[in-house]
């Protein structure tokens, strides 16, 4: 079972892929540490706990919502977002497992999908919902 902090990764994830960040796999890892970065610096810029933030989330704000409330700017979370995702990007481009030119192209779909990400309501749906909804699902293919 996943922890809440783990369960708005994986929406986080599934958000960022839809919008084609493919961050990890530009990288040439094997999984996309991209979206848990993005809510690490997320929280850090904040000034919050990673958990604290999942449950703002999970509760139906969006990251803009909890930004002001904080009194903290969109734009500051962007750029702390789309920073975390440029540091691992740095890395791999250092190492020889990204080209400059990738680098790039990636980091600006980023930006593109964090500003949706930051004004998106991304809570994740209950577990018991989610395992009925799958035993559902399972009925049906026999």
């Amino acid at each position: 079972m996943m922890s809440g902090s783990q369960r708005v990764v994986a929406v986080l994830a599934a958000a960022a892929l839809a919008g084609g960040v493919g961050v990890g796999v530009a990288a040439g890892a094997k999984r996309h540490h991209a979206p848990g970065e993005m809510l690490s610096a997320a929280a850090q810029y904040l000034g919050i706990q990673r958990a604290e933030l999942a449950k703002d989330v999970r509760s139906g704000q969006t990251l803009a919502q909890i930004a002001g409330a904080r009194g903290k700017s969109v734009s500051g979370l962007e750029a702390a977002m789309v920073a975390a995702v440029k540091t691992k990007l740095d890395t791999a481009v250092t190492t020889g497992r990204l080209t400059s030119a990738r680098e790039q192209q990636v980091l600006a779909r980023v930006q593109k999908v964090v500003g949706r990400l930051v004004n998106a309501k991304l809570a994740a749906r209950p577990a018991a919902k989610a395992r009925a909804s799958w035993a559902t699902r399972r009925r049906t293919w026999g």
